[in-house]
C-alpha cells in the first residue's frame, strides 16, 4: 500500500497514528510561534481533540463542517460547511501557526484545502493531515486531477513556499517558509480587522449608510462604435467605515499600507477589487511584499489617510484622495492632535494643488503632513473611499457633500463667467491623443462654447470657471474632472474614444448634472477581448465627425 499527503518527501509506509507521539515532537515548535491552531473538525476529531486541546489551549480554534465535536468549557469553534467559510474564518484570525485538517477526505479534497488554505500558514508553521492510503503514486496523481485548477503563479508559489514534508505518527506535514500577505477589501474591514489585528487595533469611529443614488441623470449615447458600458442609472452605493487602526502600519508608495501580514483596504484604488501594483499579487485575496521595499522612517503621532494611488496626479487627487475627505471631521474630533497624510513624489515636489483643497475642505495648514519616503506610525485613521471608478461604479452623497464644501470654499459667483465651456487640451503625440483637435474646437466655438484648457489656469481659476458654467463639454479625461465645482449642470457633452474605459465624468454627473451626452468614436487600438490593455486605453483617435453630427448638431444647436 502507499501513502500520499507528503509534496517534497514521500514516504510508502502505513503507519497508525499516534497522536500523543505526534504533539509530543511538534507541538512545542508551533507553540513557539504564538499564534493560533486551526483544527478542521472531521469524525475522527471525537477521538483526537482532548490530545489538541491539552496541546494549544486557548490558541485552539475549531471548525466543525459537521457536528461531531463534544462540548469543552471556552473551546472556540465556528461552524463552516464549504472552502470559501473556512477560508474566511482562517483569513479572519491568520496568519495561523498550523492547519490540522482531519475533515477532508482523500487525495483531491485535501488538495483542494492546502491550495486554499496554506497561504494563512505563518512561516515556520504546518499544514497537517493525516495520512492518505492508497495503493500507488500514480492513484496519488490521478485522483489528484480532481482538485479545482488554480493559476500557475499560485502553483509555483505554492511549491516555492512548501518546505520539508514528510509523514510522522501517522500524520502529513508541511512546512511553511515564507509568510504572505492578506488583502482584506473595504466592505470586509470591519468583520476581519478586528479579530487578524485585535479588537483593540481595529476600532470603528462613525460610518455612513449604504443606499442608491439619486437617478435624475439623462444618459444618451452617439456614434457608430457599438453600445458601451456605462454605469447604472441609480449607482448602489455601499456602508462607508471609519476606522481607527492600530499597531505598526507600514505607508508605502502606490497607496500601499500593511499592518504585519495585512494589506489594509486603503490600498486599492478600486475597493472592490483588492488588486494593488507595488504588490505581487497571487489570487483576489493573496499576495506577496514588493521586492524593492527600503527601510521605512518612523513617524510618531496619529496620521488621516488622503494617499492615492499615483502621488501629485491631478485626477487620482481629485478621485481618490478627495473621497476620503468626509471622516476628517469625525477623526479630528476624536484625535485633536491628528494630521492628513499625503504621500508626494519626491522631496522637491510642491503640492500647491493639493494644499489648495485640502485647506479649503477645512484643514489647517499645519494639520497636513507631506511624505515622499515609507513610513511607519503607531495609529492610522483609514476612510473608505466613497468613490469607485470601475467594476460596480459608485459615488457616495458623503463625497457629494465634500465637493459642495469645495465649491463654498474656492467658487464666487462671476456674471461675466462663461456659460457654456469646451474642455480642451494642447495636441500631444501621448495619452489619448485626439488628431483633429483643431476641428473640434471650432465646432464649439462657433456654437458659442468658450475653448478652456485647465491645465494652464490656476487651481482655484479653474474652480471658477467650471463652478459659473452651466453646460460642460470637452474630452473625457481628468481635464473635467473640475466639474465637481459646480453647483448644477444643464447638460454634459462628452467626447471618447471606445477604449477609454473610466467613468468619472458620469459619476461626477450623477449628483450634479440633469443630462449626459456620450459622443463616441473609434479609438486607434482596441482592447484584446475580455482583457485591459494600457496602451489601448491611452489609443490616439480621430473625433468621428461623420459618425456624431446629427447628434451633436442637435445638442449644440
Amino acid at each position: 500500500m502507499a501513502t500520499a499527503g507528503a509534496t517534497k518527501t514521500r514516504s510508502w509506509l502505513r503507519r497508525t497514528p499516534s497522536i500523543d507521539r505526534f504533539i509530543s515532537e511538534h507541538a512545542q515548535s508551533l507553540a513557539e510561534l504564538q499564534r493560533p491552531v486551526v483544527l478542521i473538525a472531521g469524525y475522527e476529531t471525537q477521538n483526537t481533540l482532548t490530545a489538541w486541546r491539552a496541546a494549544f489551549q486557548y490558541r485552539l480554534h475549531v471548525v466543525t463542517p459537521h457536528e461531531v465535536v463534544p462540548a469543552y468549557d471556552g473551546l472556540t469553534t465556528h461552524a463552516a460547511s464549504s472552502n470559501d467559510a473556512i477560508e474566511d474564518y482562517v483569513a479572519s484570525i491568520g496568519p495561523v501557526a498550523a492547519v490540522i485538517d482531519e475533515e477532508a477526505d482523500g487525495i483531491a479534497a485535501r488538495l483542494q484545502r492546502f491550495q486554499r488554505l496554506f497561504w494563512h500558514v505563518t512561516k515556520g508553521g504546518y499544514f497537517i493531515t493525516p495520512v492518505t492510503t492508497i495503493s500507488s503514486a500514480w492513484e496519488a496523481g490521478r485522483q489528484a486531477l480532481k482538485a479545482n485548477r488554480i493559476s500557475v503563479n499560485e502553483i509555483t508559489e505554492l511549491d516555492e513556499s512548501a518546505g520539508l514534508s514528510l509523514d510522522d505518527n501517522g500524520y502529513s506535514i508541511t512546512v511553511k517558509t515564507r509568510n504572505h500577505l492578506v488583502k482584506v477589501k473595504d466592505e470586509d474591514a470591519m468583520r476581519v480587522l478586528p479579530s487578524r489585528l485585535g479588537a483593540n487595533n481595529a476600532r470603528l469611529i462613525s460610518t455612513r449608510p449604504a443606499g442608491t443614488g439619486p437617478g435624475n441623470l439623462t444618459i444618451a449615447s452617439h456614434g457608430r462604435v457599438g453600445r458601451q458600458r456605462v454605469p447604472a442609472d441609480r449607482m448602489k452605493y455601499p456602508e462607508l467605515t471609519l476606522r481607527d487602526i492600530g499597531g505598526v502600519t507600514r505607508i508605502s508608495s502606490g497607496m500601499l499600507t500593511t499592518n504585519g501580514t495585512t494589506v489594509l483596504p486603503n490600498s486599492f484604488k478600486h475597493p472592490w477589487k483588492a488588486s494593488n501594483e507595488r504588490l505581487t499579487n497571487f489570487n483576489d485575496r493573496i499576495a506577496s511584499r514588493p521586492t524593492d521595499e527600503t527601510t521605512p522612517t518612523h513617524l510618531d503621532g496619529i496620521y488621516y489617510d488622503l494617499t492615492c494611488a499615483i502621488a501629485g496626479h491631478f485626477g487620482h487627487v481629485m478621485t481618490e484622495s478627495l473621497s476620503k475627505l468626509w471622516g476628517w471631521d469625525d477623526a479630528k474630533k476624536q484625535h485633536p492632535n491628528l494630521k492628513a497624510f499625503y504621500r508626494i513624489p519626491s522631496a522637491e515636489y510642491e503640492p500647491t494643488f493639493e494644499k489648495i483643497l485640502f485647506e479649503a475642505y477645512g484643514i489647517a495648514p499645519e494639520d497636513i503632513h507631506w511624505e515622499h519616503r515609507d513610513v511607519t506610525v503607531e495609529r492610522f485613521i483609514s476612510a473608505s473611499q466613497g468613490w469607485q471608478n470601475g467594476g460596480w461604479h459608485y459615488v457616495h452623497p458623503a463625497t457629494a457633500e465634500s465637493w459642495r464644501r469645495l465649491r463654498d470654499a474656492l467658487v464666487e459667483e462671476r456674471p461675466d463667467s462663461p456659460k457654456k465651456i469646451f474642455v480642451s487640451r494642447k495636441f500631444t503625440t501621448e495619452n489619448r491623443a485626439l488628431r483633429n483637435i483643431a476641428e473640434v474646437e471650432t465646432t464649439f466655438t462657433d456654437a458659442g462654447f468658450t475653448v478652456v484648457y485647465p491645465e494652464t489656469l490656476s487651481t482655484v481659476e479653474q474652480a471658477n470657471v467650471f463652478g459659473n458654467a452651466r453646460t460642460i463639454a470637452g474630452l473625457a479625461g481628468s481635464g473635467m474632472f473640475n466639474m465637481l465645482f459646480a453647483d448644477h449642470i444643464d447638460k454634459l457633452l462628452l467626447l471618447s474614444h471606445d477604449s477609454y474605459t473610466a467613468r468619472a465624468e458620469h459619476m461626477y454627473a450623477s449628483f450634479l448634472a440633469d443630462e449626459i451626452h456620450y459622443f463616441w468614436s473609434r479609438a486607434d487600438k482596441q482592447h484584446p477581448h475580455g482583457k485591459f490593455d494600457e496602451e489601448a486605453f491611452h489609443s490616439s483617435w480621430d473625433f468621428d465627425f461623420e459618425g456624431n453630427r446629427e447628434a451633436l448638431d442637435a445638442q449644440l444647436g
